[in-house]
């Protein structure tokens, strides 16, 4: 059984309200209040990188649960598409920053608001088969680094943070099922970046709002169903659907369609936005102290590729 043990993140310190979004891109600051269900996002100061706050996340994660050493862990997969650098592969420079043993296998997940759960599978997979003890399943997507500020279709909606969660075999924790995963690639450039070319301005990131919305809302029913059936469960089963947070419009459409409950169907990014790869463990980590110490939690993550994942964490105190 391989079990989330602890979650720690961090946040940049530079915070930008909604008044600021206004001047920047004609947004009104009280529709993203209320419709968009923000107040604040933070976004990278110039002279930190994603690496810098990636390791910010593991550090706390480390100092946070002293029986975890940078010695004992064996994985690092870091999820993420926005990085400071081409070429190496960006868990590298982290497992040099970090001081993980050179036997620690690294990897990237090129992936966004879904990449989490797949990180979370790829993470069990791979303990399982490799007989893995600990490991380190980290996200960082800085998309402020990707936005035009006059770009009303992004920039009010999206934050930077950092995750880090420790994986182990066994202890106490959330037990990690099995996913259901897809991938529509005909509806790819819904979300959108350009690779840079040798001259001129660099390219920024395009969305379709529209389309996001209705991929969400076709996709998440069933890749909802279709996780339960693959775990033997049902809706009774579960204490509550944490769903990527996109923005307050789609999680409130989302429960609707499902007939949820408020209780069910948590709205947890008022202060930090759509952090992305990041949005599941930061909301996680929210619920986990008055969670039941015995229950069943569906996570979903939907976005960019367009892609999908979802699968279902069982709390236990073993």
């Amino acid at each position: 059984m391989i079990v989330i043990r602890a979650i720690a993140s961090a946040l940049p310190k530079h915070r930008i309200d909604n008044d600021t979004i206004a001047s920047w891109c004609g947004s009104d600051a009280a529709f993203l209040k209320e419709k968009v269900g923000l107040e604040e996002r933070r976004f990278l100061d110039s002279d930190q990188s994603c690496l810098d706050l990636a390791a910010e996340a593991c550090n706390a994660l480390f100092a946070q649960n002293p029986e975890l050493s940078p010695a004992t862990v064996q994985l690092c997969l870091l999820v993420g598409q926005v990085h400071d650098q081409i070429i190496p592969h960006s868990s590298a420079l982290l497992q040099h920053r970090l001081g993980l043993p050179e036997s620690c296998a690294c990897a990237d997940i090129g992936l966004a608001c879904s990449g989490y759960v797949y990180g979370l599978s790829m993470a069990r997979g791979m303990m399982e088969t490799e007989g893995l003890d600990n490991a380190l399943l980290v996200t960082c997507d800085p998309y402020s680094r990707i936005m035009g500020t006059t770009n009303r279709n992004t920039v009010p909606l999206f934050g930077d943070a950092a995750t880090a969660t420790w994986l182990s075999r066994g202890g106490s924790g959330l037990a990690v099922g099995l996913c259901d995963m897809g991938t529509d690639g005909s509806r790819a450039s819904h979300l959108w970046l350009a690779a840079p070319e040798a001259s001129g301005p660099l390219p920024e990131l395009s969305m379709n709002g529209r389309g996001i919305f209705q991929f969400a809302m076709t996709r998440v029913p069933v890749t909802i169903r279709r996780c339960l059936e693959r775990n033997g469960l049902t809706d009774s089963d579960l204490a509550c659907y944490l769903f990527h947070q996109a923005n307050a419009f789609i999680l409130e459409q989302l429960r609707k369609h499902l007939n949820l409950s408020p209780e069910r169907c948590p709205v947890l990014m008022g202060h930090t936005g759509n952090t992305v790869s990041s949005s599941l463990p930061l909301a996680l980590n929210q619920i986990l102290p008055d969670a039941p110490a015995a229950c069943r939690i569906l996570l979903c993550g939907f976005g960019g590729g367009l892609s999908w994942a979802s699968t279902i964490l069982t709390r236990n105190n073993d």
